[in-house]
């Protein structure tokens, strides 16, 4: 079934309840879409994602379900009609992905499976799924796209099996899709950051430490670069991925900004400039974690551009303001409770 522009949705969220699922949420509801939020975990786990979810908790029904659980899925897309599918919900804890390799990959795999099963039984229009670069191996030229090599014979995946879960999965929906007809499409994320983030990647402690008058300290990190993508416009990307109706030349998107590598203490720096009274201090280097990590390069975001008319509007500077906005406002309105 093909997607159908300018009408109202109904759309099943899997880890909804998690950073990146929550603003999708809410993306969602916001837009006049009705959503269903599925997670293990209830939403008031989280007091900064319930907090970001209130304003909208008319539009959107939380079912309490894993993943693993084809038949549960099946279930909360026929009683509640869905009609597309966000695969948001992974492992994100890194020790928990390096200590227990195979409930990792297993977990995240067999979600994905389910929720092709079950957009594949029920004929539902899309699927998206929010992969990662990754997947990507150390880059071979600049700016990479997605037809970057992903596996050499000589290296390993660069987040273990995260990497190895996000490409399996990639994989899978690329075979339901030329085999069943599942409309599938990719969105591979870079180091998303904002309002309810989970892993920090400095950014984090930064910009919550320096609002409520902490210091923040690193060892070492200042030279760690990434793609910061802030998280209102991976909504935005996804939104327009769910939505587009034309034909679409390919099936995998790079989602960030697109813009040159920024080291985290530049990110600090860009704090500061926000909250001149920040105590942050990050020493050169690299984390034992990062030192490990593939070789990252600047991405390409050409082919959303072309075909989802994707457009990022949060380079790190504004997105950080942005982020600095969100967290004063959460912490006053807590604060008067």
């Amino acid at each position: 079934m093909e997607a159908v522009a300018g009408k109202s949705r109904t759309v099943l969220v899997t880890g909804g309840c998690g950073f990146i699922g929550a603003h999708v949420c809410r993306g969602l509801a916001e837009r006049g879409d009705s959503v269903v939020c599925v997670d293990v975990k209830p939403i008031e786990a989280d007091p900064q994602l319930a907090w970001l979810l209130d304003p909208v908790q008319e539009r959107i029904r939380f079912v309490g379900l894993d993943t693993a659980n084809l038949s549960g899925l099946l279930r909360a897309a026929q009683d509640h009609q869905v009609d597309s599918i966000i695969h948001t919900a992974a492992i994100v804890n890194p020790l928990m992905i390096l200590s227990e390799p195979l409930f990792s990959i297993k977990s995240m795999l067999e979600g994905t499976l389910n929720v092709l099963e079950t957009a594949r039984i029920l004929n539902l229009e899309r699927v998206i799924y929010l992969s990662s670069l990754a997947v990507y191996a150390a880059a071979e030229y600049e700016p990479i796209d997605e037809d970057h090599p992903v596996h050499k014979s000589g290296q390993a995946p660069s987040l273990a099996t995260y990497s190895t879960s996000k490409l399996a999965s990639e994989s899978a929906g690329m075979t339901y899709w030329g085999l069943y007809g599942v409309d599938w499409v990719v969105l591979r994320l870079s180091a998303v950051y904002g309002f309810g983030m989970r892993y920090p990647m400095y950014v984090k402690p930064m910009v919550e430490n320096s609002l409520v008058g902490a210091a923040t300290r690193f060892e070492k990190g200042g030279d760690m670069k990434r793609d910061y993508t802030y998280v209102k416009d991976v909504v935005a990307g996804t939104l327009l991925a769910l939505s587009c109706t034309k034909s679409l030349e390919h099936r995998i998107f790079n989602l960030s900004t697109g813009l040159p590598l920024v080291k985290a203490s530049e990110a600090a720096k860009m704090v500061r400039q926000c909250l001149p009274d920040a105590s942050i201090e990050i020493g050169p280097g690299l984390s034992e974690l990062e030192e490990n990590e593939v070789k990252r390069g600047q991405l390409s975001i050409e082919k959303a551009r072309q075909q989802l008319g994707f457009e990022p509007a949060y380079p790190i500077a504004e997105g950080i303001k942005d982020y600095v906005l969100t967290y004063r406002q959460y912490l006053d309105d807590s604060s008067g409770d």
